[in-house]
């Protein structure tokens, strides 16, 4: 008893979701299956609390991205990105010990 933690609270929460349960609900290339009740249903799944708390940028749309776009190996992240992710681990890795537990 009386001992305290401090944890950063700075990070940014990015989430996405498909539009309906098929997933290509107004894609311009296969056609959605669901029902529009079923669309619906799904789309309210987020609770109103949670998004009364997280501020959201809704509606956004994404294209449609071919597998062989994404499977091109020559489309990376550059070694200059890759160094700059890298250089953010160590300082966070010294905030555990070894046993998994907050140091």
């Amino acid at each position: 008893m009386g001992r305290q933690r401090v944890f950063c609270g700075c990070f940014v929460l990015i989430g996405s979701m498909n539009p309906c349960p098929c997933g290509y609900w107004g894609d311009p290339v296969k056609e959605c299956t669901c029902s529009s009740s079923a669309v619906t249903r799904y789309q309210k799944r987020i609770s109103g609390p949670l998004l009364d708390r997280i501020d959201t940028l809704r509606d956004i749309e994404v294209p449609r991205v071919e597998y062989e776009k994404l499977a091109d190996e020559r489309m990376g992240e550059s070694s200059a990105a890759t160094s700059a992710a890298n250089g953010c681990r160590p300082p966070t890795s010294g905030r555990w010990s070894a046993s998994g537990e907050p140091a």
